[in-house]
């Protein structure tokens, strides 16, 4: 008898089958290469030819649209009724500081170096359905210095992105942002679209309730006794009716600290917390994209060589997600050193065609 989740896995199996040979192929490499994954490094590590490895500029167009289509196939196959899914948006820094050619590079915060960086700064879209997390799309952002009068601020490139992704039919009933994202500007476009939101939001932004003006840190319907991990309290920000959520926990160094969290569904204090730590898992792919699958290894300056690299390293990331859960396993990097140093192709030929010659 087949239980839902094999059923799941052998649909999701039956569209990774029917992406094209080239994409295949090069999210295989991606996955089963230790060295550095651009051509050169990942042909030496695998015993092919540079020209198998490489990936012509007329072939990519089409590798792109598949790759999208790919990913939302993915999506579709997963979400129901009951459980449509939501979106995370997140942005990370692809560090290139030795760049001179290469497209959209430009300056940017790096929360991994702390500090200003050179690089591709980049906004990741992700679908959830609070076990699977799949990145289905991306854009590039560009300091105004770059950009000139093209610039757009990150809130902007969030409404884009979350505009772009119902507008493909992607379903989901709610976005999760980590504070950054906390504007006014931002929340009136999510009231004024009818998205749900749950975003954690600065200490020092000041509400209004019945008890009076106040900041959050300072609200008193949100200080906690002693025992109390969380509260929530319905208030105003900037005119906009909302439910604000305060939360005592272990900071830095082991120190207690209190962080909120702004929403306009009504949940208990717990629900408001626990919806917002799904977003986490975006950090989980950040890291293990860039550590593992080499995400900002491409050094192409063809912008569309750029794209599908960095596609092809989403579609290696959700399929070793999908392994991850269907073995059980406690993380994708687990998955990546069983196939990598056990050389067990076969977990892989479940998800990926690997009818390719370095597998012989």
């Amino acid at each position: 008898m087949t239980t839902p989740v094999q059923s799941v896995i052998k649909k999701i199996s039956q569209v990774i089958l029917k992406v094209p040979q080239k994409i295949s192929f090069h999210v295989t490499l991606l996955i089963i290469s230790t060295g550095r994954k651009n051509y050169a490094d990942m042909a030496r590590s695998n015993g092919i030819s540079y020209t198998q490895a490489y990936v012509r500029k007329e072939n990519v167009e089409e590798s792109l649209s598949e790759s999208v289509d790919f990913l939302h196939s993915i999506i579709k196959s997963r979400s129901t009724r009951s459980n449509p899914g939501y979106l995370i948006i997140d942005f990370t820094m692809l560090p290139k500081p030795f760049s001179e050619k290469i497209d959209n590079v430009t300056y940017d915060f790096d929360g991994v170096g702390k500090r200003v960086s050179k690089g591709l700064s980049l906004a990741f879209v992700f679908w959830s359905d609070g076990t699977v997390m799949v990145p289905f799309d991306f854009t590039f952002w560009l300091s105004q210095k770059d950009a000139g009068e093209l610039y757009k601020k990150k809130t902007e490139i969030v409404q884009e992105l979350v505009q772009l992704a119902r507008d493909k039919g992607i379903p989901f009933n709610e976005v999760r942002l980590d504070g950054a994202f906390a504007s006014e500007e931002l929340m009136k476009f999510f009231l004024n679209a009818g998205i749900h939101f749950t975003i954690k939001i600065p200490c020092n932004r000041v509400i209004v309730s019945k008890h009076g003006s106040f900041q959050l840190k300072e609200h008193p319907q949100l200080k906690m006794n002693r025992n109390q991990k969380f509260k929530t309290i319905h208030a105003s920000y900037k005119g906009l009716n909302l439910y604000f959520t305060a939360e005592k926990r272990n900071g830095k160094k082991g120190k207690k600290e209190v962080v909120f969290i702004v929403s306009d569904l009504i949940r208990t204090p717990k629900m408001h917390i626990k919806a917002y730590k799904k977003r986490w898992p975006c950090e989980k792919y950040f890291r293990t994209s860039k550590q593992s699958i080499g995400l900002s290894h491409n050094q192409s300056t063809n912008y569309n060589k750029q794209k599908f690299h960095i596609f092809a390293a989403m579609i290696a990331f959700t399929v070793l997600h999908l392994i991850q859960i269907d073995q059980k396993k406690k993380s994708v990097e687990e998955v990546l050193k069983v196939i990598r140093l056990q050389k067990q192709w076969s977990i892989l030929s479940k998800y990926i065609d690997l009818e390719t010659t370095f597998m012989d």
